[in-house]
């Protein structure tokens, strides 16, 4: 689920996720936004659907990560 396996590719994993989300924010923008840019990207490019618990997920990990962080209604990569 976390990493990608044998029956889980790389970017449907929470991880690659997550790293579509970090690429994703060269400004801020609200999270809304962001999940339909994250929906849009992942039916463009790879075809397939990241549901919404997904997208939760891995912006859970990247906020422990510390990869990105919401400041006044936006997420934002963290630089660093």
């Amino acid at each position: 689920m976390l990493l990608p396996t044998k029956r889980l590719s790389a970017e449907r994993c929470l991880l690659g996720v997550c790293a579509e989300i970090s690429m994703a924010l060269d400004q801020p923008i609200t999270v809304s936004r962001l999940w339909d840019t994250i929906r849009e990207l992942y039916s463009y490019k790879y075809q397939t659907v990241v549901t919404f618990n997904w997208f939760s997920m891995a912006m859970s990990l990247g906020f422990a990560m510390g990869l990105i962080e919401i400041q006044e209604g936006q997420v934002r990569r963290i630089n660093g």
